[in-house]
């Protein structure tokens, strides 16, 4: 193993300690031989012609996708009431009606290849010919200037094909013909992805995936993997603030209205308070300046250089210094207040610390925010993965925002179907022949299952919270349900 470990290491691997205990990493767990063979599947064939390493070596890098929606799709049960135990997916021997609702919730929709390359075609590349044309002196660094964002990259199948796209067009160039060579190809597309591609995704698993894709597609002889901390990230690419000026005149009354969950008092209460704080404002309660210099402390960072393990060390301590930075983290404060006031929950319990616009006039004088405020609200954002595009990607919106947008566009509706919710935590209730019977079966959750029960009713409130948010805050004026 001396050699495999120390070859994965100069990619910029850490691996678990070898002596540590294996229970450290893998649950103790054991499995009978036809289960184990079961899971297989044809990748090992009776006849021994489809050996595991010839499957993992022939799927390609966009695949990954579809492994991901199909991971997002198995939801393990344990059916208590066999004798014995048994374990299994939802969804087995049962149909398309008891999938779980991981994949609607995170948006996670796999993209067929001959649809992705469509859209490379209409899109990516009018925009590559538009660079080329206006800097005939330099096509290269032309393309390497462009930046081009998937906001729900989900495995990276999109920004995949943008980055072998525009790597090709490079190649072209240094070759000064058709065709090139494989070696200039590749280092193109390590130098794409390290400086032009762009993602983001609610999804951890999405996040690790797309970050894998990439670094599977750029491998260089000789070099660790690319640093992508800086540009695949996570969080809700539709919950956050897009442009800042919407903070400008503090948090509009609408961010109180009663919604499902919502004391009445309490909705009221905020509201008068939050006018009374407003009228003692003179001026902004956005500061232009601070964005500008939180768009300077990233501007070196893509130039730093990836051709070692110490540079990509050196890469990592600098945007770790960058997000630990006081005005950045006083700037995602202030988003988090603001959209913080349309996300908490408005009861007797958290009344003490809903936001409002004193509290963003409080940050702007550098008072102390009121007691539990930013500790609750820092928790509120990460529990709804706030995302704050100018905060997030600073120096590229201070320059006019992203070159190139690639995706799938939303069309999912922003509500919580029952029946995917309790298709993996009670099957009988998600399989009800109706909506009202379904509902009756909800509320008698009450009594006999009161945990899920309460899950359930601050799902719905989360999901009112974020449909609120999406109508009134003024960020999707043409959006429809």
């Amino acid at each position: 193993m001396g050699k495999i470990d120390d070859r994965i290491a100069e990619l910029g691997i850490t691996l678990p300690d070898p002596q540590a205990p294996v229970a450290n990493y893998v649950p103790s767990v054991r499995t009978g031989n036809l289960v184990y063979l079961s899971g297989l599947g044809p990748a090992a064939a009776p006849d021994g012609t489809r050996p595991v390493g010839k499957l993992g070596r022939d799927m390609g890098t966009e695949e990954l996708g579809s492994v991901y929606e199909s991971l997002l799709e198995l939801q393990p049960v344990l059916d208590v009431n066999t004798s014995p135990w048994t374990f299994g997916f939802i969804g087995d021997g049962i149909g398309e009606k008891s999938r779980g609702s991981e994949r609607k919730l995170t948006g996670s929709y796999y993209t067929p290849s001959s649809l992705v390359n469509e859209l490379i075609k209409s899109t990516l590349e009018p925009v590559l010919a538009e660079a080329i044309s206006a800097n005939p002196n330099n096509p290269r660094q032309a393309i390497l200037s462009l930046n081009v964002l998937d906001p729900a990259c989900g495995s990276g199948h999109f920004l995949l094909a943008a980055a072998r796209r525009m790597a090709v067009e490079i190649a072209r160039i240094e070759a000064g013909a058709d065709t090139s060579d494989e070696t200039t190809r590749q280092h193109a597309l390590r130098e794409v992805v390290q400086h032009c591609i762009y993602g983001v995704d609610r999804n951890p698993l999405a996040v690790e995936l797309c970050k894998t894709a990439l670094w599977i597609e750029t491998v260089e002889p000789g070099k660790p993997l690319t640093f992508l901390d800086r540009h695949i990230l996570l969080g809700d690419s539709l919950v956050g603030i897009l442009d800042p000026e919407v903070m400008a005149k503090g948090i509009p009354a609408g961010a109180y209205k009663l919604l499902t969950g919502d004391d009445k008092s309490i909705c009221q209460s905020l509201r008068r308070r939050n006018r009374q704080s407003g009228d003692s404002v003179q001026s902004s309660l956005f500061d232009e300046d601070s964005m500008f210099e939180v768009a300077l402390t990233t501007a070196g960072i893509d130039a730093m250089p990836e051709d070692t393990l110490d540079d990509i060390q050196r890469k990592s301590e600098a945007w770790n210094t960058v997000r630990r930075d006081k005005i950045r983290m006083r700037e995602e404060l202030r988003a988090n207040l603001f959209l913080g006031a349309y996300f908490a929950p408005k009861t007797k319990e958290t009344a003490s610390w809903v936001p409002f616009t004193e509290d963003l006039n409080r940050l702007k004088l550098e008072v102390p925010q009121r007691k539990d405020v930013e500790d609750q609200i820092r928790e509120l954002a990460r529990n709804s993965r706030f995302f704050h595009w100018h905060i997030a990607f600073a120096e590229i919106m201070q320059k006019g925002g992203f070159d190139i947008v690639l995706g799938n566009p939303p069309w999912e509706q922003v509500q919580l179907d029952p029946r995917e919710f309790f298709a993996t935590k009670d099957l009988e209730i998600s399989e009800q022949p109706n909506m009202a019977a379904r509902n009756r079966a909800i509320k008698k959750l009450a009594v006999t299952n009161p945990t899920l029960h309460s899950e359930y009713f601050a799902s719905v409130c989360d999901m009112k919270r974020l449909h609120h948010f999406i109508h009134t805050a003024g960020r999707f004026p043409k959006t429809s349900y």
